[in-house]
């Protein structure tokens, strides 16, 4: 009982904040989000993959306060009025996001899974991108 307390709790106070305020107290910050949260990410899918349970949920904590990091850093960026800067941190939070989603939805295609959409459609979308811009 004492976890999901734990977990209610943890759900009250970020839904109490609303929209007005931010929380953000980094716990995995390891630096050098730019360069490594593709590499971040692709550790915790591959355990994932591999159902190594024991760093799985870890790993994608630490991958998650580097989106976390990212999204702070445009907010500063805003408050300093550098919309450049705040454009390219936030651009590379929703591709992190993204990767994240599809990656999760390449798990979900597995045979026997929820399967939300197929990995040929992910990777049709992709392919179409890249052909239209």
């Amino acid at each position: 009982m004492e976890l999901t307390d734990n977990i209610r709790a943890v759900l009250k106070f970020y839904s109490s904040l609303g929209k007005s305020e931010a929380f953000c107290k980094l716990k995995h910050y390891n630096g050098n989000t730019e360069e490594y949260i593709y590499s971040r990410l692709e550790r915790a899918a591959f355990d994932q993959r591999d159902g190594n349970n024991v760093a799985t949920f870890s790993r994608y904590a630490i991958w998650a306060d580097d989106v976390r990091y990212l999204i702070k850093s445009a907010m500063e960026a805003i408050s300093h009025q550098d919309t450049e800067k705040a454009t390219e941190e936030l651009t590379l939070a929703l591709n992190a996001m993204g990767a994240f989603v599809d990656i999760q939805n390449m798990f979900d295609a597995q045979p026997g899974r929820m399967q939300f959409e197929k990995p040929e459609d992910i990777l049709k979308e992709y392919e179409e991108f890249k052909n239209h811009k």
